[in-house]
């Protein structure tokens, strides 16, 4: 593979029912995601299938049988229907895509959430003309989910304007431009009501992320008084979960430090670079409530923001550590990416003790390959 032709793109990660690691992004190979499967714990991985096109990828398991593997994605590169296809053997054959939904939508590797007896997971839309909005796809966990009738989406929210921030709270909020929300994580939150924690294109400043509620399988709603949050890292994809040992949600996240912001150079950011690709830092923040966030320590640390990015990170708990895989852009025998967002490995990650922060964080200069 040349460096360049294709880039790294939604990394997702799962531990299947055997135990073993079950790890996908697309951009190994032409079209379609790639799955790999690791026995040992990641150590080594074997590539196992590259099925028909599919993007913004994740697979979901029913509590009835942990063995099939149903993976949901968008049929288009930037928006399409709202497709599905499922493999009984861990990853290595899959059968036919069924349409759910045919639209313009988009989506994210984000979780998929057992709640009430339906399984959940956060969708969005992506029009050709105006902002992308957030909706939320469901099913009944007894129902089959290749039959389409079976499938449940809400209405959508749309992006609104940015005057949404004004009276709002989060910091800098009168000098924020809303652009758009997307690639939104739903979870439950402290109260036991699903919350859809969504990412903010935001241009300004960045690290800010909206609160989204859902009532039920068929709808969703959003106060802009109450429900912008400062979050480190919530205007890049990201990745929620919640721990019950620690009481708390964990997650890795990009966020934008102020040495960072100022950053130019002659290409792309000779003006300054935007906050939304500011993914050089690798951190683990965790919250007591969504709210509020708490930087618990760096993961990966780079001061070279336009070529290094540790980004749109997916992963899971392990045990007392996180087992992640990220969309890495990193400098290699054959040149430098394109630029940070331009990512040109899939890289596995392992975070031990990451409750008491027993991990050393991996530092790394500007010059360094």
């Amino acid at each position: 593979m040349e460096l360049r032709k294709r880039n790294i793109s939604n990394p997702s990660i799962m531990i299947l029912d055997d135990g073993s690691y079950f790890a996908g992004s697309s951009g190994p190979n032409p079209k379609g995601n790639t799955y790999f499967r690791s026995t040992d714990k990641g150590r080594t991985w074997e590539r196992l299938s590259n099925p028909d096109y599919m993007n913004f990828c994740k697979c979901f398991t029913r509590p009835s049988d942990r063995h099939t593997l149903y993976e949901v994605g968008i049929s288009a590169a930037k928006r399409g229907n709202i497709v599905i296809r499922k493999s009984e053997d861990r990853g290595r054959s899959w059968s036919a895509l069924t349409t759910l939904f045919k639209g313009d939508y988009h989506g994210a590797p984000t979780p998929y959430v057992e709640y009430e007896k339906r399984i959940w997971h956060a969708m969005g839309t992506s029009p050709e003309t105006g902002k992308m909005g957030i909706a939320v796809l469901s099913i009944a966990q007894d129902a089959d989910p290749m039959r389409k009738e079976n499938w449940t989406l809400t209405n959508v929210l749309e992006g609104g304007p940015n005057s949404w921030f004004a009276g709002s709270g989060v910091t800098h909020d009168t000098q924020r431009s809303f652009n758009q929300w997307q690639e939104g994580c739903i979870v439950p939150d402290p109260e036991g009501r699903l919350t859809i924690v969504t990412r903010i294109d935001e241009s300004s400043w960045s690290d800010v992320a909206a609160l989204i509620r859902v009532v039920d399988e068929h709808t969703i709603t959003f106060d802009p008084a109450t429900d912008f949050i400062d979050m480190p890292g919530g205007g890049k994809k990201f990745t929620i979960h919640y721990d019950g040992q620690s009481r708390k949600y964990w997650t890795l996240v990009n966020p934008c430090y102020d040495e960072d912001r100022r950053q130019v150079h002659s290409g792309w950011y000779r003006n300054r670079i935007n906050p939304l690709f500011l993914r050089s830092r690798l951190v683990l923040c965790s919250s007591p409530d969504l709210r509020k966030w708490t930087v618990e320590k760096e993961v990966i640390s780079s001061n070279n923001s336009f070529f290094h990015g540790f980004q749109y990170v997916d992963w899971v708990f392990d045990g007392d550590d996180i087992i992640a895989v990220s969309r890495t852009a990193f400098p290699e025998t054959r040149g430098l990416p394109n630029r940070q967002h331009d990512a040109n490995f899939l890289t596995f990650h392992r975070i031990p003790n990451f409750r008491n922060a027993g991990f050393e964080t991996i530092r790394i200069c500007c010059d360094q390959l």
